[in-house]
């Protein structure tokens, strides 16, 4: 861990709009009750594991400084669940994290049954996944963009908006260095009266100042058949400044139909057909923004740990250099804009 952080604020009053927010992992329907609907069960053998782990190649991980790559930087995941840290692809790779919720605001000063869950002790698939495709370590079947960063997940419960700044910034206080953000938050409406999570900049923010880069899922409301939400409606907190937004591209290179449309989508990452970890030693094969932003995250992880100077700021200036056709990441170019490949290098890279 790289910083102390500071003093997390405990105990803030519920918001008045917040039981009309409501919070959905990127991949799944508006309706924070709704099951993931894009992870999908499998075995090795249904899918194979080359054609689930295409982002190895896509995204060059055998150009990947560190040994092993990211090593020593921390990776927060916020989820509504816990990462099952017993699986063989995450081996060693999770520590013990935090679980906050809205229903429960005493639960970071008293010990409860739900404080009693750190981030482990409640796995789900979606979580479990997220933080396969960032730390999936060489024993497992799902290969790790930065098997050398360490998870910290937060379970953000029954993720209102509340329990998302609350998590985003015990995250940035525990020390990571990066926060992934694989779930979205969109504006609601009741009658006459609406609300949008705006509020969730106060967390950005604060990791800002603490010098944690954010990375959000872009959310899964393109104009593609069988995509979720309003069509290319804003979603927080991919749509703010100071967040990295992520979108997905498909194995033959084309952008992904539920990518939304939107001017802040920043880069586009592997997110279709990906062979995830799953609770209890199992395999899921998922589709969505959720997936692809934490390989971004990883990638950062990589850089950061040669690169720990960078700030947030400074990243995110830095990503029109990270792009290729469409606006897919393009590793070489990425490493080459940090400074951890040299530009004469990428030259001979195929």
């Amino acid at each position: 861990m790289r910083r102390s952080g500071a003093q997390l604020r405990r105990g803030w009053p519920a918001c008045a709009v917040a039981a009309v927010v409501t919070l959905v992992a990127a991949v799944a329907p508006e309706l924070s009750t709704m099951p993931v609907g894009a992870v999908t069960d499998a075995s090795l053998t249904d899918v194979g594991v080359a054609g689930g782990t295409w982002q190895a190649e896509a995204m060059r991980f055998d150009l990947l400084p560190g040994d092993p790559p990211g090593d020593g930087v921390e990776i927060a995941t916020i989820e509504r669940g816990g990462v099952d840290a017993d699986h063989p692809s995450l081996a060693g790779a999770v520590r013990n994290g935090h679980h906050v919720d809205y229903w429960n605001l005493a639960v970071d000063e008293q010990p409860t049954a739900v404080s009693a869950q750190n981030g482990v002790s409640d796995p789900a698939a979606h979580a479990t996944g997220v933080a396969s495709l960032m730390v999936g370590q060489p024993s497992g079947a799902v290969p790790g963009i930065a098997p050398g960063a360490t998870v910290y997940p937060i379970n953000i419960g029954d993720g209102r908006e509340d329990d998302m700044i609350r998590g985003i910034m015990w995250a940035v206080d525990a020390g990571v260095d990066v926060v992934n953000v694989s779930q979205v938050l969109g504006c609601s409406s009741i009658l006459v009266f609406s609300s949008c999570p705006g509020d969730v900049r106060e967390a950005t923010d604060y990791a800002e100042r603490n010098g944690v880069v954010v990375v959000a899922a872009a959310g899964n409301n393109g104009g593609g058949d069988g995509c979720t939400g309003k069509t290319d409606a804003d979603q927080w907190p991919a749509v703010l400044d100071t967040v990295i937004s992520v979108g997905a591209y498909e194995p033959g290179g084309e952008v992904w139909q539920c990518t939304p449309r939107r001017a802040d989508v920043d880069v586009l990452a592997p997110g279709v057909r990906l062979l995830l970890a799953d609770v209890g030693g199992e395999h899921s094969i998922g589709e969505g923004t959720s997936f692809a932003a934490p390989l971004v995250s990883g990638l950062i992880a990589v850089i950061l740990a040669e690169r720990p100077d960078l700030n947030p700021a400074e990243i995110r200036r830095s990503l029109p250099n990270w792009l290729g056709a469409d606006g897919r990441l393009d590793v070489p170019a990425a490493l080459a804009a940090a400074g951890v490949l040299e530009p004469g290098e990428r030259e001979h890279v195929r």
